[in-house]
């Protein structure tokens, strides 16, 4: 498939995907895999694209860069140039390799610093997880004893940024697979104690995703655990002095029963952030077959059985408002939403509703299955459009990142690829050839006073001139991946101008209308500032341009 050779050269089996499959029977066009060469392969890596230089400079023509890592190899930076090429460079003498990659600006000065986990499958002595400081474009490693939870003791597995007290500092939440779980306050002079204990927040079961939303709007950031085999968590923040795990209660602890990737997200722009948690529970190759070939598996009742009714799909749990989700999963077509290992949001056609793509496999590589690309139907539901928008790879996939790294206006999507054993598969850059639907977009970056500086976790509410209002967040992103934190790209769908509400994360609780923007531009926000949104100079090149490398061994 990868290689166009299919359905003509495909084996002469029975049992092979029907050809059907491969025929686009739409107007929209395939993404288009480029590569990112052979020192791109490597096992659970992770993906971040940001701008890696001050966002103070007046210079900054909103590119960003890609970052990539893996266990295999150090850390790797691909500067975009605005040209269609991507410079590799390293992080200097705080390269270090890393399974996931996180994002965040932890000591306000406006650029982009990074956690690096590490330690998860194989647990490395003295390998600690670290964080890279960033001063104007130069990293320094810091391998502090408030981070470095790895030790041989624990694992890092993924971890996100949060303000849980609103007191202006990015916090971060670490989840480890069979140790507690940490929750690292940052003390504003470069150090950072763990007080999960003291709030209540360290048990987190096996953990394998975190995901940090609103779901009460509060204002004050809560937390969803995803765990492998046992109880979900989800911590309530008790107005920054604790946490109360309301899982069950919430009607969130039990399903998926083999969870792994998750991210708050509002599926049907009802301003109440739904769930959604992706099942790793690998599918039989029966039940896979029968999916995609509509046929029935004569088995399905022994995997029932032993798993549970449709233990293998992955969960949409919509927000009541009240403090319980319901379950909505078959209703919004999530059969195909099988074998999560990763996964990351974004709208990959601008119509204003939030689509998901998972990367599928297990550690082992005992399966292999289609990436699944799930796009929204108006918030009511999922269409697989997987094979139609060329994006079902069989890689075994990881970190996921949601980027437009031309600034045509058109999301394209960075996936890293492999495992903990052989054979590996390179990572890809897939190409977004844009829609003919003529549906329009915002891309939005703040500038914290009182808040933390890149305004990571505000919610912007868009009210839209025809009268939609579509609800995110600052940085929203799933697990394994790092949506870019700097600019926050919004689909539109038919709006021609809107005004953008900003709650911004702080204790003061403030809030900013800035009215009459102008969309398909790119508009810098500041805290307190709500008659001063600056339109900013975006620069854009065309996608067919985009040549990082030749696309080899990408499976």
């Amino acid at each position: 498939m990868q290689t166009g050779g299919y359905p003509d050269a495909a084996p002469s089996n029975v049992n092979v995907f029907p050809p059907q499959l491969f025929t686009n029977t739409t107007a929209v066009r395939k993404f288009v895999p480029v590569g990112l060469g052979t020192d791109s392969q490597g096992g659970q890596g992770s993906s971040a694209a940001e701008f890696m230089g001050s966002t103070n400079d007046d210079n900054w023509e909103g590119l960003l860069d890609l970052l990539l890592s893996t266990p295999k190899r150090n850390t790797k930076r691909y500067t975009n140039t605005g040209t269609g090429n991507f410079s590799t460079i390293d992080f200097g003498d705080a390269s270090i390799d890393a399974d996931i990659i996180k994002t965040a600006d932890i000591d306000n000065d406006g650029d982009v610093d990074l956690y690096l986990g590490r330690g998860n499958f194989a647990l490395i002595p003295g390998q600690s997880n670290a964080l890279l400081r960033n001063d104007d474009g130069n990293f320094t490693l810091l391998p502090l004893p408030g981070i470095a939870s790895c030790n041989g003791s624990a694992s890092g597995l993924t971890a996100e940024f949060l303000d849980f007290d609103l007191d202006g500092l990015q916090d971060l939440f670490v989840v480890n697979e069979m140790w507690d779980c940490e929750l690292w306050h940052n003390q504003g002079n470069g150090s950072f104690v763990d007080v999960a204990r003291t709030l209540n927040v360290t048990e987190c079961g096996f953990g394998k995703g975190v995901a940090v939303g609103d779901p009460n709007n509060d204002g004050y950031p809560d937390v969803f655990i995803a765990t492998f085999g046992g109880a979900n968590f989800l911590y309530m923040n008790q107005g920054g002095r604790g946490f109360q795990n309301v899982a069950e209660q919430a009607g969130v602890s039990e399903h998926p029963i083999i969870a792994f990737p998750t991210v708050f997200m509002d599926v049907n722009n009802d301003g109440f952030e739904d769930l959604f948690v992706g099942s790793n529970r690998v599918p039989d190759a029966g039940e896979l077959f029968a999916y995609y070939t509509g046929q029935v598996w004569e088995e399905q009742s022994l995997a029932d059985d032993r798993y549970g009714v449709n233990s293998q799909i992955s969960r949409v749990y919509l927000n009541q408002g009240d403090g319980t989700f319901r379950d909505v999963s078959l209703e919004y077509g999530m059969e195909a939403a099988m074998g999560a290992m990763a996964m990351n949001v974004g709208d990959i056609d601008n119509d204003g509703w939030y689509d998901v793509y998972l990367g599928t496999g297990s550690p082992e590589f005992d399966r292999f299955m289609p990436n699944v690309m799930l796009n929204s139907v108006d918030g009511t539901g999922f269409r697989d459009v997987s094979f139609e928008r060329g994006l079902a790879h069989v890689a075994n996939a990881h970190g996921i990142t949601f980027v437009d790294v031309n600034n045509d206006g058109f999301q394209d999507i960075l996936e890293s690829f492999g495992g903990p054993a052989t054979p590996q598969a390179t990572d890809v850059l897939f190409l977004n050839p844009g829609d003919d639907n003529g549906y329009n977009w915002i891309k939005v970056s703040l500038s914290g006073v009182n808040a933390n500086r890149l305004g990571q976790g505000a919610k912007l509410r868009i009210d839209c001139d025809n009268g939609r209002t579509i609800f995110t967040r600052q940085g929203l992103g799933a697990s394994f991946g790092s949506n870019p934190v700097t600019i926050q790209h919004v689909g539109l769908g038919n709006a021609t101008a809107v005004s953008i509400t900003v709650s911004w994360p702080h204790v003061s609780m403030p809030v900013d209308t800035y009215a009459d923007l102008p969309v398909n531009s790119w508009v810098r926000l500041e805290e307190g500032n709500p008659a001063g949104a600056t339109i900013k100079s975006l620069a854009v090149f065309d996608a067919d341009d985009v040549s990082v490398l030749p696309l080899m061994g990408s499976g």
